[in-house]
């Protein structure tokens, strides 16, 4: 926090793009010139049948911007613990979240029956967790 300098004005846009901060098609060229990319070179093809806030979401997810655990520890904010907090198994990031963690395989597995799709079974936790259900 030692290098974080607060100053009593308001908030600017800065084009990373060229030295004076200042977008210009002269600097897009230039970037471009220099063979810089700056992109992980994903590309989403975006669906235009269902609503956009979908798309948005699949972005995020892609993109690994969601607030999970082990993505705001990476941006040095202090969290205690990285544990998922719906299972507890594994640290909380967006790949666990929506395929490692147990109990969101198992919605995926009702989404997927409610769709009358294929059902894949590939954890061991899935499978306990089922048979536990199943005699509740």
């Amino acid at each position: 926090m030692a290098q974080v300098y607060l100053q009593d004005r308001r908030d600017t846009w800065v084009w990373i793009g060229d030295s004076d901060g200042k977008f210009s098609v002269g600097a897009m060229k230039r970037l471009l010139g220099k063979g810089t990319d700056r992109s992980n070179n994903f590309v989403l093809e975006w669906c235009k049948w269902i609503p956009i806030k979908c798309n948005v979401f699949c972005w995020r997810a892609e993109m690994d911007q969601f607030p999970t655990k082990t993505t705001l520890r990476n941006r040095n904010i202090i969290i205690d613990d990285t544990l998922c907090p719906i299972c507890g198994c594994d640290d909380e990031s967006v790949d666990y979240l929506f395929t490692g963690c147990g109990v969101a395989t198992i919605v995926w597995l009702h989404i997927s029956s409610w769709c009358r799709g294929p059902t894949y079974m590939h954890s061991p936790f899935v499978t306990s967790w089922l048979f536990t259900i199943s005699w509740v």
